[in-house]
């Protein structure tokens, strides 16, 4: 998502995130363009709603795993992150 959102031209807005936010997927989701916010969206299978819903719960899985030693307990929706990384991986090319 970084990669895409700094190729489409928001990389002033994508520097505007501070510490973990950089790494909150569902921030760098809202940076994202509407068409590539569909296509995550569409790609999913999922209403919009239930697909937010699902982005929010593993919106902070980098920073949750990276320092997973803090935590007592944690639970991820890993066939959703895994639909999300090979839905980044096939995003068109930008027009």
């Amino acid at each position: 998502m970084k990669a895409r959102i700094i190729s489409d031209g928001n990389r002033a807005e994508y520097k505007k995130l501070k510490g973990t936010a950089s790494h909150s997927l569902l921030a760098l989701f809202h940076l994202l363009s509407k068409d590539d916010q569909n296509w995550f969206i569409e790609g999913s299978g999922h209403e919009k709603a239930k697909f937010m819903e699902a982005l929010d719960a593993v919106s902070s899985a980098f920073v949750d795993w990276r320092y997973v030693y803090e935590q007592a307990e944690r639970a991820i929706n890993f066939s959703f992150l895994s639909k999300l990384s090979e839905l980044a991986t096939t995003l068109p090319a930008a027009p």
